[in-house]
């Protein structure tokens, strides 16, 4: 009984990493990643940014820093790659049971 449950609960466990696997295949495309010389700028603005005395700036010259330093943080999130597990209605009710059971 217990080797069936197993062997469901692999089954379904395979399928969803596989779904997943697709689905960041579809979702992170060449022309949504960023390339390296866009990160390398991108990093040595915030290194800019970091090392600048905050004290000599007005306040509207931080806003705009930080607003900045927001979109960059942004624009490299969406570069990303996402790396998700999804478990469907089936794995996560076999794995309910499982914990019930043993």
């Amino acid at each position: 009984m217990r080797f069936v449950f197993f062997v469901i609960l692999a089954f379904n466990a395979v399928s969803s990493l596989a779904k997943s696997e697709l689905k960041r295949a579809k979702e992170t495309t060449a022309e949504n990643r960023m390339s390296s010389l866009e990160v390398n700028r991108i990093s040595a603005r915030l290194h800019e940014i970091r090392n600048m005395d905050m004290s000599k700036l007005s306040s509207e010259e931080k806003r705009d820093l930080r607003k900045e330093v927001n979109n960059m943080k942004q624009e490299m999130q969406k570069s990303r790659p996402g790396y998700y597990i999804y478990l469907s209605l089936g794995a996560i009710i076999i794995i309910i049971l499982l914990l019930l059971l043993l």
